[in-house]
């Protein structure tokens, strides 16, 4: 597999509702992915919703997930994201973090995908240009 190609196969995921089928298509998408990065939220969010759902949570649900954790303010990528529409804090901040990793290995945001199950914040990633 090319560089390039491997450059495209990266990947930001939020899903706060990964073990339900809701969204089968989001489970393929995960899986063809080489890497998978993420805010470290998406423990946090992962954990809340196995609490909801009275699920035990376990350590496979982040295992392989590499946590993008940004060394200084993402208000630069807060405003990028809302000038590109309207999303609730926790969804802002998994948008602006997909921002800044992009920045951060030198790519435009069409080199990753962009994985989620909420439809505003997918329509928010896509207007910046991520693949979603």
């Amino acid at each position: 597999m090319t560089s390039e190609r491997r450059l495209h196969r990266h990947v930001r995921i939020d899903l706060d509702r990964f073990q339900r089928a809701e969204c089968p298509h989001a489970h393929t998408a995960i899986e063809c992915c080489l890497r998978l990065l993420s805010s470290n939220l998406l423990e946090a969010e992962l954990r809340a919703a196995c609490a909801r759902e009275e699920t035990d949570f376990t350590a496979g649900f982040v295992s392989g997930i590499e946590w993008v954790l940004p060394n200084r303010p993402l208000t630069p990528e807060l405003s990028a994201v809302l000038e590109a529409g309207y999303l609730k804090g926790a969804d802002l901040w998994h948008v602006a973090t997909a921002c800044y990793l992009a920045g951060e290995i030198g790519r435009e945001p069409a080199a990753l995908s962009f994985v989620t199950l909420d439809a505003r914040q997918r329509k928010v990633a896509a207007t910046l240009g991520f693949q979603t």
